[in-house]
C-alpha cells in the first residue's frame, strides 16, 4: 500500500518536471534571441548617437567654429550674445 503512494507520488512529480522541462526548452532560445536582439540594438543606437554628434548643425555656418575661449571678463547682467562675441575675439 505504501509503495503504491511512493510510486503515485513519484509518477506526479515526473510529470510536473517534465511539463516545467519542456516550457523552460521553448522559452529559452527566445529568451536568448530576445537578449541578443537587445545588445545589438543598443550597441546600433550608440553607434548613431556618435554619429549624430559629429554632424555639423544647420546653423554653424552663421557662427564661429572656434570654441569659447575662457576669460576673465566679468560677468554682466546685459546681453549675453554680445558677452559671446567680446569672450570669441
Amino acid at each position: 500500500m505504501l509503495t503504491r503512494i511512493a510510486l503515485g507520488y513519484q509518477r506526479g512529480v515526473d510529470r510536473i518536471t517534465e511539463f516545467a522541462g519542456t516550457i523552460s526548452w521553448f522559452l529559452v532560445l527566445p529568451l536568448v534571441f530576445i537578449g541578443f536582439a537587445n545588445v545589438v540594438l543598443r550597441y546600433i543606437g550608440a553607434a548613431r548617437e556618435a554619429a549624430h554628434d559629429q554632424r555639423p548643425h544647420r546653423d554653424a555656418a552663421e557662427h564661429d567654429s572656434r570654441p569659447p575661449v575662457a576669460s576673465s571678463l566679468p560677468v554682466s547682467t546685459g546681453d549675453p550674445q554680445r558677452r559671446l562675441r567680446l569672450e570669441r575675439h
